[in-house]
């Protein structure tokens, strides 16, 4: 029997003794599992999944199962219990075209997870008052884990929304608009559909993503076996511990050069450019407005910094907030997603 296959089994010792009231319980593994957490991820037949690692790389967790959702994360604040955490996503506005598989917010407590703090693994659950449907899970679990294949297919169409006329019509508009003073920063996007010659699962792509787009923040959220939201981005919203809260402008962007040299020709560029250093300063602008009614003090690193990516670098300021005491996460959200780095400004107008 492997050691995560006893470390299961003990999980599963340790809820059917639990005590009433109890809500988490977590059995620290003394050896690394032998797969990867996407690998794992992939092999187990219990929706939703969330999969997240962070940008550094240090902490890493797939959720499992649903003993709760939220259609806003308001209402868990009322069930959360010590460390519990939920998962999830919430759209810019909830309005844009769509799967209808795509729900404008969806948050969960998972019942499972699969938790990687540095190099110290962890298996835990999320217990409440009816044990029966976390164990049933914990037993689904599957432990003959596989390396995931790698992406094999080709593409075989692509369709760009808008297309290159109506984009281009779009670019003229947004320069003539900050021509006229109506904006100060537009954020241009558009939709790609593929057709491809075989079906790739979402953990084949959040992998191969994972191993080629470091710096990156990773997520995955799948409802059913067919459908995954997956994304990978160098970009933090905030990070709040109590009452400190860092945030950052990440915005001002050029590509990678083809060699050492050339790349620093780039980067020497950007960071003395007026326009892109005027639009990282409007992301900074606009952060501090949105956090000034919920802050104490608001402070911003002076210069920017350079953020090299796979095929781009970018200008980043960080900054670092306290927070007027009673704060929550909803009223954090609210004021920061989305910020002027990808909805411009103003807001509503951009």
């Amino acid at each position: 029997m492997s050691h995560f296959h006893q470390a299961v089994k003990a999980l599963i010792e340790r809820v059917k003794q639990a005590e009433d009231g109890v809500t988490r319980i977590e059995e620290v593994l003394d050896l690394s599992p032998e797969f990867s957490a996407i690998d794992w991820l992939d092999a187990q037949p219990i929706y939703p999944k969330f999969y997240w690692q962070s940008r550094d790389t240090r902490e890493e967790v797939v959720a499992l199962g649903q003993l709760f959702t939220f259609s806003d994360p308001a209402p868990a604040y009322t069930v959360l219990n010590e460390g519990q955490r939920v998962w999830g996503g919430k759209a810019f506005d909830g309005e844009s075209d769509k799967s209808r598989r795509c729900m404008p917010s969806f948050f969960f407590l998972p019942q499972i997870e699969l938790i990687r703090s540095e190099r110290q693994w962890s298996l835990a659950v999320n217990l409440n008052t009816d044990i029966s449907r976390t164990l049933s899970n914990l037993r689904k679990l599957s432990l003959d884990v596989r390396p995931l294949a790698p992406i094999s297919t080709h593409i075989t169409a692509m369709t760009h929304t808008p297309a290159l006329p109506q984009w281009e019509k779009k670019v003229e508009q947004a320069l003539c608009g900050i021509d006229q003073n109506q904006f100060k920063k537009v954020v241009l996007a558009r939709k790609t559909e593929l057709d491809l010659s075989s079906e790739v699962k979402p953990t084949q792509l959040l992998k191969a993503s994972y191993q080629q787009n470091h710096h990156s923040f990773h997520f995955m959220l799948a409802l059913d076996s067919k459908h995954g939201f997956i994304g990978s981005t160098p970009e933090r919203l905030y990070y709040r511990h109590e009452r400190e809260l860092h945030t950052e402008a990440l915005a001002g962007t050029i590509g990678r050069g083809n060699n050492a040299t050339h790349d620093m020709e780039l980067a020497n560029w950007l960071s003395r450019d007026s326009k892109n250093l005027n639009e990282n300063q409007y992301v900074v602008d606009d952060i501090i407005e949105r956090l000034e009614p919920h802050s104490q003090s608001i402070e911003v690193e002076d210069e920017a910094r350079l953020v090299r990516l796979r095929k781009v670098q970018h200008l980043k300021r960080t900054i670092q907030v306290k927070l007027n005491e009673g704060i929550n996460g909803i009223q954090l959200l609210g004021a920061l997603q989305p910020t002027a780095a990808v909805a411009g400004l103003p807001r509503k107008e951009a």
